[in-house]
């Protein structure tokens, strides 16, 4: 079975959609040293 696999696709997806909140609402309120 690959429950790893699954678990890191998980992990990982949950990792990207709390990267896309905090970084949506960071940029919309203040702007990082970044704006590439």
């Amino acid at each position: 079975m690959d429950t790893d696999r699954e678990r890191h696709r998980a992990r990982e997806t949950a990792a990207n959609i709390i990267c896309f909140i905090m970084h949506k609402s960071t940029g919309n309120k203040t702007h990082p040293m970044k704006k590439r």
